[in-house]
């Protein structure tokens, strides 16, 4: 018995290794492919969003023309994933950067009306606001297009449905943290006063719902649920934050190494934040209430020191 126990615990323990070498592949496969995944996906944000939205290191002239080939090459991909059946869990995701190099590449054409307006400052609360509109009109356009062309309903947006309601409620409760940003760009010291500031609140309020809506589409309402098909939720929640921050990089040329990093991290946050709540709710409007908080103080800020 004792001979027969020993060759028993023997081959058992033979055995532990390779089960565990079985086991392993699949996690490290799965790990592979996730982390594969996210850098595809962030990269193509980068071109889209970055290379092909807003530089400021490609000539004015150049812009448009590669604008409008990032376009066009996300029409060609999307169509063949459409087409091919082992691509197709991927067309989703493929439609909605084509909606946004779509919008993007729309704005470039038609988005410079605002320049034309006797008398408008361009570098003034006003022109910044009017810019916007400008820019966010077929940007949104492109977007709601685009999905509703492919099936899709304002519901797949988070525009509607969901609890409204508590979103609400959430994003008004988190839009406090805006004032950290604020404080870091003024010291809660401005060089205006409240009559100055009560002539660019309306204008203030026109860019802040035309930017926070547009941004919240365009990062989370297209690419929150999308990536969470393919993904999990918490890695999509990570994933579209991480690329919200990483946008904001564009800001360098304007505020600086150290300011635009600090910048970055709290955008990061801010992403993880209004992610969160429209997963939680199932709506997009608290993130965009919140945004159009700290679209109004960055704006003050800009002009008011």
């Amino acid at each position: 018995m004792d001979k027969q126990e020993t060759v028993t615990r023997s081959t058992n323990e033979k055995d532990k290794p390779q089960n565990a070498n079985v086991e392993a592949v699949p996690k490290n496969m799965a790990v592979i492919s996730l982390l594969a995944h996210c850098f595809l996906f962030v990269a193509t944000s980068i071109l889209v969003f970055t290379i092909g939205g807003y530089n400021y290191f490609i000539p004015d002239e150049m812009r448009l023309l590669l604008r409008g080939l990032i376009a066009a090459s996300f029409l060609i991909v999307t169509v063949g994933m459409y087409r091919h059946d082992k691509l197709h869990k991927y067309r989703r995701v493929s439609l909605a950067f084509f909606a946004v190099a779509t919008g993007i590449f729309l704005a470039s054409i038609f988005g410079g009306w605002w320049l034309l307006i006797p008398g408008l400052i361009k570098d003034s609360v006003e022109g910044w606001a009017l810019a916007k509109v400008a820019e966010a009109v077929p940007i949104i356009a492109a977007i709601l297009l685009l999905v509703k062309l492919d099936g899709g309903e304002a519901h797949a947006l988070l525009l509607v449905g969901g609890n409204k309601k508590r979103s609400l409620v959430l994003g008004l409760l988190v839009a406090p943290l805006e004032l950290i940003q604020f404080a870091t760009m003024t010291g809660f010291t401005l060089n205006v006063g409240a009559e100055a500031i009560g002539a660019w609140l309306p204008w203030m309020m026109v860019f802040a719902v035309s930017n926070s809506l547009m941004e919240e589409l365009m990062f989370r309402g297209l690419f929150l649920q999308r990536y969470a098909e393919l993904l999990r939720p918490k890695t999509s929640l990570l994933l579209t934050s991480v690329i919200f921050a990483i946008f904001h990089a564009v800001l360098l040329p304007f505020m600086g190494l150290a300011l635009v990093m600090a910048f970055i991290v709290f955008t990061f946050i801010l992403g993880w934040i209004w992610g969160s709540i429209m997963q939680k709710t199932g709506s997009i409007w608290g993130a965009v209430l919140a945004h159009a908080v700290g679209d109004v103080l960055f704006v003050l800020a800009a002009f008011g020191v």
